[in-house]
């Protein structure tokens, strides 16, 4: 049976094996990390009489030592007295440049060598690391410039300690189809940059050797990244992974070939995979499998054994035939696991007679989704399109939507249809803007919706709707702009913690609030505040931005001084502070008409200037305008309109708070004189109403007018 179309066939095997299990879906996709391994380390190390180990060390780049151990191969030599290796000139061999040694392992012993030629290198010595790291395999020089019987770089070793053997192997080659390791020469020097003098073994001691390792091994045209690819009819002898564990074909029997996978949309709760025949060759088959799932990063690297993690075996067993046909999708495998895992791996320890390779077309995984979705692609794009989301698209009550590291530029994801969301986070020192001609709604069943602005500077221009109770964190260094109207439903809270800026108006429902819970929050003109509706600054401001309107100064007054209720500052409506500290603290404002703003701002009484201290210039404004209707910046701090025996009740019980060097005692007296105010009696706060001021002070007072 031969297929056509993935969907339908991902479709069926999500019906057949997991009917009932919410968002089951096939979860990978082109784009996930993926890399052959084989599981099985083992060593085959041999060599033709013609390429000994000696071939490395005779300073002849026209011989050569040749290692049919392929990747981990490298050889075993003593010196005749203990030696100090600080580094190493390498040459490549005459012909076939996938042969070349692409890394290194560097050790050293002072133990009597025990193992043997053409053995695993691990007969007892007990060795100490001195090097390891990648190698530059050259493409120029030699005595054609084609690479060929050329230098390596020079490789040198922060090294001073003494060793009289040294074990030196290749965890890497240049391709991973090389049959088979080679150089024409390596040479050991006693200072940096193959200075010194040159380090020659003892010639008897050389022993060929292959550490144990991966024999993993495939050619770019069926690299393990076409078992994702989604085609599942390819052309034959195409479109297939095929891991050809023995390309030299000398009839080991193939074990442990497979491949580990991280699906790009995140951690997943798998339920079964799929595999599909590859288009031809049915000994190559897989006829067992083991799939184990990580949550660790994957530290294994490209062509290894796949053992850099810890890994949690899901299940084992055969693999369904397929009778020989091609290209044909066998049976769904189940998978029965409770835990979500980020990364798989599969291996397949028999395959259906080959002795040379394991090969598959095709891969699918299917589960459920369980990571938050996180915006994948590094570009603007359509939110409501799946293939921009790692995970599912984000859209609902209660959803989560991650913006984080995938963009290195600024960025617009835009919807022309309303989103809605439980959790919107966004981590990236690139901009991100979310707009179109849709609508953001923050909603969730139970608890409080969240956005968090980790860092950068963003811009939601959409209409937002705080549906439910919402907490927008927005951290220090960053910044959240919101470009369209918000809109607080009725009895909901929105909580704000940072720089957040409004560039449109804010409409707060009936017994609904906005709490500015840290920083400053900017808005463009008054809150329209419904009834029972607050604004509570607690300890913070509100900038409030007027440019190309009149001022709303009217507005602001009239909703703070239904905030003020008396001085208790709990009222359940208007501008207020729950901060508020009887006598000494609550709201100031201030309306700058050459900025066109005005700052409402958690401040002592008497601070008339609301610059956060109560000083001789508030004193000053106050005596200018003694006796006269006004508002705060002119000395108004009960907000009755007037300017009277208690607002300079309450100035001088705060007097001197917030300077940094405070005046004594008798400051205030002098203070008082030095605005005109000589020989005048302050009322105390505890019996403002029975005092008044002397003669003195009233007479100066007309004399002002």
């Amino acid at each position: 049976m031969r297929h056509q179309s993935r969907l339908a066939i991902l479709a069926a095997a999500v019906v057949g094996v997991s009917a009932g299990l919410a968002r089951a879906e096939q979860f990978l996709s082109p784009n996930d990390f993926i890399i052959a391994i084989d599981a099985t380390a083992d060593f085959k190390s041999s060599y033709p009489a013609t390429e000994k180990p000696l071939g490395a060390f005779d300073n002849d780049p026209t011989t050569k030592y040749l290692n049919f151990g392929r990747r981990q191969s490298g050889v075993i030599f003593s010196t005749p007295s203990a030696t100090t290796i600080q580094s190493l000139k390498l040459f490549s061999a005459n012909d076939a440049q996938e042969r070349d040694p692409a890394s290194y392992v560097l050790m050293g012993t002072n133990d009597a060598v025990v193992s043997g030629d053409n053995s695993n290198g691990l007969g007892g010595e007990n060795w100490t690391l001195i090097s390891k790291g990648n190698l530059a395999p050259p493409s120029i020089g030699g005595p054609l410039n084609d690479g060929r019987q050329a230098p390596y770089p020079v490789v040198n070793f922060a090294n001073s300690t003494a060793f009289t053997s040294y074990k030196l192997y290749f965890p890497k080659v240049r391709a991973g189809n090389a049959n088979s390791m080679q150089v024409s020469e390596t040479q050991f020097y006693d200072a940096p940059d193959a200075g010194g003098a040159q380090i020659l073994p003892d010639f008897n001691s050389l022993r060929a050797i292959d550490a144990p390792g991966s024999d993993s091994a495939y050619i770019f045209a069926e690299r393990p990244q076409l078992a994702i690819d989604g085609n599942l009819t390819p052309a034959a002898g195409t479109g297939r992974y095929r891991n050809g564990l023995d390309p030299g074909g000398s009839g080991t029997p193939i074990s442990a070939a497979g491949l580990i996978v991280t699906p790009k949309r995140g951690k997943t709760l798998i339920q079964s995979f799929t595999l599909e025949t590859a288009s031809d060759q049915p000994a190559r088959d897989p006829t067992a499998y083991q799939i184990f799932g990580t949550n660790d990063p994957i530290l294994s690297e490209d062509n290894e054994d796949g053992n850099g993690e810890s890994w949690t075996l899901l299940g084992s067993g055969s693999v369904p035939g397929a009778g020989g046909a091609r290209n044909t999708l066998l049976a769904p495998i189940p998978v029965s696991t409770g835990t979500a895992y980020t990364s798989y791996k599969l291996v397949f320890p028999t395959v259906n007679g080959s002795t040379t390779s394991l090969q598959i077309g095709e891969l699918m995984m299917d589960g459920t989704l369980v990571a938050d979705p996180e915006w994948g692609v590094n570009s603007s794009g359509d939110w409501n399109d799946g293939g921009n989301w790692i995970g599912s698209l984000p859209n609902g009550v209660g959803q989560t939507a991650r913006l984080l590291n995938k963009s290195t530029a600024p960025h617009t994801i835009f919807t022309d249809t309303a989103i809605t969301l439980g959790k919107l986070e966004i981590d990236n020192a690139s901009t991100y803007v979310i707009g179109g001609n849709g609508s953001l709604s923050m909603q969730v069943v139970s608890g409080a919706a969240t956005i968090n602005i980790v860092t950068g500077s963003h811009k939601i221009n959409l209409p937002l709707f705080i549906k439910s109770d919402t907490n927008v964190t927005v951290a220090p260094g960053a910044n959240l702009t919101i470009g369209n109207p918000v809109t607080v439903s009725a009895g909901k809270t929105l909580n704000q913690s940072g720089a957040v800026s409004i560039q449109a108006p804010l409409f707060v429902g009936a017994a609904a609030s906005l709490v500015v819970s840290g920083g400053q929050t900017k808005l463009l003109g008054a809150p329209v505040l419904a009834d029972k509706a607050t604004v509570n600054l607690k300890e913070n401001s509100l900038l409030i931005d007027y440019h190309g309107q009149s001022s709303p100064a009217a507005a602001i007054k009239s909703q703070l001084i239904a905030g003020y209720k008396g001085g208790a500052w709990n009222s359940d409506e208007g501008i207020t502070t729950t901060s508020a500290i009887a006598g000494q603290t609550g709201l100031g404002w201030k309306d700058d008409a050459a900025s066109q703003t005005i700052t409402v701002k958690y401040a002592y009484l008497g601070d008339a200037n609301v610059d956060g201290k109560v000083d001789v210039t508030d004193l000053g404004a106050l005596a200018t305008n003694w006796q006269r209707a006004g508002v705060w910046t002119g000395g108004d701090f009960n907000y009755d309109g007037f300017i009277d025996v208690t607002d300079l009740g309450a100035l001088a019980t705060n007097w001197q708070q917030g300077v940094s060097n405070p005046l004594g005692a008798d400051s205030f007296e002098a203070a008082m004189a030095s605005v005109g105010l000589a020989g005048s009696s302050v009322p105390e706060p505890a019996s403002v109403g029975t005092l008044v001021l002397v003669s003195g002070m009233a007479l100066a007072s007309r004399r002002r007018r």
